[in-house]
């Protein structure tokens, strides 16, 4: 005959690890892992002040897992529209790896949001200084570049990137557009013709050509 004493207690146990399971369910993650992986969730939610404080109580372990928590607070602030805190934790990322090009590109976003044009065209220029061939860094020099409104910069800064990759149509297009805004239109006469068989219909391009030769 089954003790039912014995019986009870089984029960009570049962009911209390079940409980404890479910209240071990319930408990948030903790781990490294599960605090990014919320952030990115929060952050395709539109929610980026939730995604910045999921960062908050992560402890680097090393100098790179620091330079990637600069690096991310400071994308989510600049989604947030705060610019000057973005700027900040960039510069942070770049102070703790001086190589890194992210760092220099990513400061140049909240610079770009508040219209400090020069100031995120140098952050291009070095992004570039560590790796020459970027192509994001190169072709946004070139539409920076058009902000500060020198048609002979902006030539020969689409030149250098148009010299890279050829077939980029924004620094075809700036190409072009530099040397006929700077008078040179002869010479950019080739560029419009590249450009205008690539993307037939350019109006652009069919303008600056309609253009009488001097």
């Amino acid at each position: 005959m089954r003790n039912p004493i014995h019986g009870g207690l089984l029960a009570l146990m049962l009911i209390a690890g079940l409980s404890l399971a479910g209240v071990a369910q319930a408990q948030p993650s903790t781990t490294v892992e599960d605090k990014l992986a919320t952030s990115y969730q929060l952050e395709v939610q539109g929610k980026y002040p939730e995604a910045l404080a999921a960062l908050s109580d992560i402890i680097p372990n090393g100098t790179g897992v620091a330079e990637f928590l600069a690096l991310r607070s400071g994308w989510l602030l600049y989604l947030a529209e705060r610019y000057g805190d973005a700027l900040e934790a960039y510069q942070r990322a770049a102070t703790l790896n001086p190589r890194s090009v992210e760092a220099h590109l990513g400061a140049s976003l909240p610079l770009m949001a508040q219209y400090r044009w020069r100031e995120a065209a140098q952050e291009c220029r070095n992004a570039l200084k560590i790796a020459p061939g970027n192509q994001t860094a190169a072709v946004r020099l070139v539409v920076l570049t058009t902000y500060l409104a020198d048609w002979s910069q902006i030539a020969e800064t689409a030149r250098q990137v148009h010299a890279m990759y050829p077939t980029d149509l924004d620094a075809l297009y700036w190409l072009a557009r530099g040397l006929s805004e700077s008078g040179q239109l002869n010479e950019a006469r080739p560029y419009w013709r590249q450009l205008q068989a690539l993307v037939p219909g350019h109006a652009e391009a069919k303008a600056w050509l309609e253009v009488p030769v001097s």
